[in-house]
């Protein structure tokens, strides 16, 4: 982890070390891949706070509803493309 000079903000080299930092600091918030919210059988690992998404006034969407991730519906998504 570095800390880059400002306030309160901290920089992680992976999206293990933000999963880890905002479980361990009171406040902390950070952006990581879904699949670290979930633990090796696929519950939701209870060690962070996750946020729901509203659009447009319709239903919050969970970031734990893992078809509608998979389906683009959380909006903080993107694809994950890989070549051979």
């Amino acid at each position: 982890m570095v800390n880059d000079g400002s306030i309160g903000i901290k920089v992680c080299s992976s999206n293990d070390e933000i999963v880890h930092l905002v479980s361990q600091t009171h406040g902390a918030v950070g952006y990581a891949g879904a699949g670290l919210l979930y633990e090796k059988h696929g519950k939701p690992n209870d060690t962070n706070w996750t946020m729901q998404i509203y659009i447009n006034h319709q239903r919050a969407i969970s970031p734990y509803e893992s078809a509608k991730v998979k389906r683009g519906e959380y909006i903080l998504t993107r694809p994950l493309n890989q070549y051979i």
